[in-house]
């Protein structure tokens, strides 16, 4: 009988230990780890974190999610040398994953950004902006901006701003005005002028825009 008792209670245990094997999900148990880093920054919590975001990553059902998460967390492991290519390789597996996710784009830019790596940021920003315009916002303009300044790439931003412009019809005159300032910053006065008549001239724009238009145009004059 106790042997019986026994041998019931050893094939219960493995069933629970072979549940519990099915039930791990490597995916949560990273995303958890990092939440727990990013609240504590704890570095034993990063590195557990990439241990199971590694195993999710094998994983036939690893998907962009996945992906964006590796970035996100190699992103964070400072004393790794490898770790700047390693999240950018997830990041792209991410983007090819799910090209035309703009949150996505948005997301990893602003891991850059936060990260002070504002050149590869650029890309990302540019590309989010591109898929939804629900990204046109003052904000987000500030921030993409900030970037090309940090990063030496003012004639680039002023470029991709007018691009856009042309592209696209009633932007709000925060965007031209920018578009103004970043020519600015490359001594293109003829370029900064047109923007910010256009914003003067156009009727559908407010006094206050047209003012603070007429107090950019007194700075070339």
């Amino acid at each position: 009988m106790i042997n019986k008792v026994i041998l019931l209670f050893l094939v219960m245990l493995l069933f629970s230990n072979s549940c519990q094997a099915r039930e791990f999900n490597a995916f949560q148990a990273a995303r958890n780890a990092y939440k727990a880093y990013k609240h504590e920054k704890n570095d034993e919590a990063i590195s557990l974190a990439f241990a199971n975001v590694q195993i999710a990553l094998e994983e036939k059902s690893a998907g962009y999610k996945t992906f964006l998460l590796a970035g996100l967390i190699a992103n964070e492991m400072q004393n790794n040398t490898l770790a700047p290519e390693l999240a950018a390789r997830y990041f792209e597996k991410a983007v090819e994953l799910n090209p035309k996710d703009a949150s996505l784009h948005y997301a990893i830019a602003q891991d850059f950004y936060s990260k002070n790596k504002a050149e590869k940021s650029i890309e990302y920003y540019e590309k989010a902006l591109l898929l939804d315009k629900k990204f046109l916002t003052p904000a987000f303009i500030t921030v993409l901006s900030q970037a090309y300044i940090a990063s030496g790439k003012t004639y680039q931003g002023a470029r991709f701003f007018e691009n856009y412009i042309k592209e696209n019809s009633k932007l709000p005159a925060y965007f031209v005005l920018t578009t103004a300032y970043l020519f600015d910053l490359e001594y293109m006065q003829e370029e900064k002028e047109k923007y910010i008549n256009l914003v003067l001239e156009n009727k559908r724009y407010s006094e206050a825009d047209k003012t603070l238009a007429g107090k950019m145009l007194e700075e070339i004059e």
